[in-house]
């Protein structure tokens, strides 16, 4: 079953919401044949979204339209390229106009470009009235990236393969989410690229503890990733930012996936907000979201 979505109906067309994600655990098994990596992840929507609005357009139109600095808008986007591959899978003719309004930043280990491939891949679905189901569009997404079939097994999904097998995964927390943003992106085939084995190739008990823990210290004493030392050896910059937020709230921090995102867990807003005000004393670029349920009631 799909997660469930925004998707409103107006007479400019369809407006779709595309949740960023974090990674609360991630191992690394090994290169694989293709060249990807084998790994095990449990990952969960975050309330931080992006918004894909989408227009009928004349026959054959594929259009991307985004203010974000530097994004492409040609076939390098996973959203043209979702849009492309839907159509060339059902025999759709049809165009659509695409503007996609950017909260979740790039190359941040959020997912965004997956989320944003899933949301034009849900909504076109409904302006096309292709009436794909949901394995269809999950086949689709896998194509496209790994990480987009994640977005439509929300709020939270066990990932496996190179991340496109994915099975829902039932979380015990949901709180508050703090998420501490690097000041530059960095690219995740990079951070692959420096990835180095630990001789541990088989997955642990930790994986069913964070999807167990009862309370925020608890997954975060239970969460893990192996891409962590990478990060820091691409963009020494994240590295520094991991032991100056660490010091500060006194508690664990985690880099989401393969970018410059760092998160740390709430049970409760009020603790949450004290600890954004001190990192905002620190001058640091920060967002409090909510965990997956909550994200989810906005979808």
């Amino acid at each position: 079953m799909l997660a469930p979505t925004m998707q409103s109906y107006a007479p400019a067309g369809i407006h779709v919401q595309a949740p960023a994600k974090v990674n609360l655990y991630l191992r690394v098994l090994g290169t694989r044949p293709d060249g990807f990596h084998e790994i095990r992840s449990v990952a969960m929507a975050v309330g931080l979204f992006d918004d894909v609005r989408l227009t009928g357009a004349p026959q054959g139109q594929l259009r991307l339209s985004c203010r974000e600095s530097g994004l492409p808008c040609d076939d390098r986007n996973l959203v043209i390229r979702a849009a492309r591959a839907l159509a060339e899978e059902a025999g759709v003719r049809a165009g659509v106009d695409i503007e996609l309004h950017k909260r979740v930043p790039v190359a941040a280990g959020l997912g965004g470009g997956s989320s944003d491939a899933a949301a034009t891949l849900r909504g076109l679905n409904q302006l096309w009235g292709t009436r794909l189901g949901d394995a269809e569009l999950v086949r689709i997404g896998a194509a496209i990236g790994s990480d987009v079939p994640l977005f439509f097994v929300l709020p939270a999904a066990r990932m496996a393969g190179r991340g496109e097998n994915v099975q829902r995964a039932d979380l015990r927390w949901s709180g508050w989410v703090l998420l501490i943003f690097g000041e530059r992106p960095v690219a995740t085939a990079e951070v692959y690229q420096r990835w180095e084995p630990t001789g541990d190739g088989s997955t642990d008990a930790r994986e069913r503890e964070v999807v167990q823990a009862p309370d925020a210290r608890a997954v975060m004493a239970a969460s893990f990733n192996d891409l962590e030392p990478a990060v820091f050896r691409v963009c020494p910059e994240v590295r520094t930012l991991h032991e100056r937020v660490s010091s500060r709230l006194d508690r664990r921090v985690r880099v989401s996936g393969a970018g410059s995102t760092l998160f740390t867990l709430f049970d409760d807003r009020e603790t949450a907000g004290q600890a954004v005000a001190r990192l905002s004393r620190m001058g640091l670029s920060t967002a409090l979201v909510g965990g997956p349920s909550k994200a989810m009631t906005n979808l």
